[in-house]
């Protein structure tokens, strides 16, 4: 199954080769992609390193490692045991890379945990004696952060109106089965799944209009309204049937009519939505961002 993987990554991304190891239980694995062109010999590999050497087309040869370190920086130490083993064997001038789980100073690292500064001269004690060069690096200097920034600017962009809500409105539509064997559409359940963009930026929004809805819907709509319980017109449909029965021939002149709302959400024209919050004056930037959240 590994091997069938790998070979799929090389199809699709166009690489000449690849070198993996295989996992331990469900954590650890390495896999080294490389470009097609370059000839790689494999030296040694385990759970935490690949050792190869590439040679170029000009003939150049240069060793390269790819190395992970141990998540646990109580194992560290074994990892850079590792490294430095590694630095002895070979004279050559070799390029180390991949992820070494550790910081040389307390600026390469955000968040409210502090590093450990023991745990930081361990690994500064390992680069100089592995006579490794740190290279500086390009893009944003804290990868963890960097999607979730870039998500966050994104959505403060719509939300105050410099990008259109429209563009992030798209969704795939998944259908689940109502019964064991269906054999007719009428017989699935269309899910729609959202994207995270539109999921955050629709919360917001959604919060806003909450606290309207107890002012702008009926009090004898009971669901979907905070404070108030379906169950409430359950029990009014069963009262008042009940003191029909009991009026005797007065209570033939009654009607009681049984509409079903089932799918009434599901037949709801947009448009219809926009006139109906223009004419409850809500702000019209209001209106037309809900419309954008709606739109197919």
């Amino acid at each position: 199954m590994i091997a069938i993987l790998m070979g799929g990554l090389v199809t699709r991304w166009g690489s000449g080769g690849v070198v993996c190891v295989l996992r331990d239980g469900l954590s650890d694995g390495l896999f080294m992609l490389w470009k097609q062109g370059l000839s790689v010999q494999l030296i040694s590999s385990s759970v935490r390193h690949i050792d190869v050497w590439v040679t170029f087309p000009t003939s150049q040869v240069t060793k390269v490692i790819g190395f992970y370190s141990h998540p646990d920086p109580g194992q560290h130490r074994h990892s850079w045991e590792l490294l430095q083993h590694l630095s002895y064997i070979t004279t050559a001038l070799w390029l180390c890379c991949g992820d070494f789980n550790e910081v040389l100073s307390v600026d390469e690292k955000s968040g409210n945990i502090p590093c450990s500064k023991s745990h930081i001269e361990d690994f500064k004690c390992a680069v100089l004696d592995c006579q490794l060069l740190s290279f500086n690096f390009v893009g944003h200097p804290f990868t963890w952060t960097n999607n979730r920034r870039n998500k966050h600017n994104l959505c403060l962009n719509v939300l105050n109106g410099c990008d259109n809500v429209i563009s992030y409105n798209y969704t795939l539509i998944a259908l689940i089965s109502k019964i064991a064997s269906p054999t007719r559409v009428t017989e699935y359940h269309p899910i729609s799944l959202c994207n995270v963009l539109y999921k955050i930026i629709s919360k917001p929004v959604a919060n806003i209009l909450k606290k309207a809805l107890s002012y702008v819907i009926s009090k004898f709509q009971s669901a979907f309204i905070p404070d108030r319980m379906i169950l409430d017109n359950v029990l009014v449909a069963f009262e008042t049937i009940h003191c029909l029965k009991r009026r005797g021939k007065a209570g033939r002149r009654k009607l009681v009519l049984k509409l079903d709302m089932a799918k009434a959400y599901h037949w709801v024209k947009w448009p219809f939505l926009d006139h109906m919050m223009r004419t409850m004056e809500f702000p019209a930037r209001f209106v037309n961002f809900d419309y954008g959240l709606i739109l197919p």
